[in-house]
Parts: C-alpha cells; structure tokens; sequence
C-alpha cells in the first residue's frame, strides 16, 4: 500500500531517496500526505467513522516538514476542520473506543488535547481535538513555529506549506508571531 516508501522497523514512512534533499514538488508532497491519511483511513474499522475522518480532518504538521526534508517522521497529527467535529470524534471515541479501530490499534494516550494511536511497526498518529478549525486558522493561528506550518486536506487535494519551507531556508527556528499561543 506505501509502495513509495520503504517500510523499516523504526520508520513506516522512510523514504526511499537520498538523505537531506529538499523537496519542493507539489504533486509529490501531495501524494505522499495522501499515503500518511490513507494510513490512517486503514486503521479504521467502522466504515462510518471513516467517512467522517475522510471529510472532516487534515494533516498538519512535522510529518510534512520531515518528508519535505527527507528525514524519518515521527508522527502524523491530524486536526478536525470545525469544533463540532472534534468534540463528535472526542465523545464518539470515548464511548466506542475499542470498536472504532481495527485490532492491531493500540491507544497510546487519550487526553484532553488529543487521542494518540498506534499500529504495531508504525508511527503514532494522532487526533488533535484541543485545536479544530480551518487548516489556515488553526496552522497560521496556533503552530509556534513557522518550521512546521504546513498542511494537506484531502478532502480538496490541497497541500500549503511556503511560510514552511521559507523558514527552513534561514536554518533556523523561527517563532510565528501570529500565534495566539
């Protein structure tokens, strides 16, 4: 399913190119956001939860940051597109946790900010229920760091990541003074 990418013990989604190439190819970092929400969409059991994920959550995040700078992620965040979506997911979560997801989903941590998962060999992901909203308002408005402000919605294909990518190119970390954080 991750024919892109090579799949090793400590990383799911390690590339299988060179390391420390930036890449800057759209379609590339589209695709490869798209294989991280499919990972995600896998893990899922109930087929209506599905469907509600697939319209209603966005990556954000370092897993685009590392995979534009080629370098193993850690984990894939995904945020909720309106509060009620996330509170539905929360509460949902809360009532049928050990349903929702197939049997090789561990719950690694649930708390008042996220519900963290994982699959046996792979990454955390992870859904971030302290910050919903729009991808620009919740990555523009709440990220500290510019280094990891980019996202992808799969819902519409569209992957933002320039504020990103410009502040890799100072090498240095560089605080978003938009944050309400």
């Amino acid at each position: 399913m991750y024919s892109n990418y090579m799949i090793s013990d400590k990383c799911a989604f390690k590339q299988n190119k060179p390391s420390l190439a930036v890449i800057t190819n759209n379609q590339e970092i589209k695709a490869f956001a798209q294989q991280l929400f499919n990972y995600v969409l896998d893990s899922i059991e109930d087929k209506n939860v599905e469907g509600f994920i697939k319209n209603e959550c966005y990556i954000a995040g370092g897993c685009l940051r590392n995979f534009i700078m080629s370098i193993a992620i850690n984990d894939i965040d995904l945020y909720f597109k309106t509060k009620d979506g996330a509170l539905f997911f929360k509460n949902l979560f809360e009532e049928r946790k050990f349903d929702i997801f197939k049997k090789d989903v561990q719950i690694l941590s649930e708390t008042k900010n996220a519900i963290t998962l994982k699959r046996s060999h792979y990454e955390p992901f992870q859904f971030v229920t302290k910050e919903a909203g729009p991808p620009q308002e919740v990555v523009y408005g709440t990220f500290d760091f510019e280094n990891c402000m980019a996202w992808y919605d799969p819902a519409t294909n569209y992957a933002s990541y320039d504020i990103m990518l410009n502040s890799l190119n100072t090498h240095e970390l560089v605080y978003n003074t938009q944050s309400k954080n």
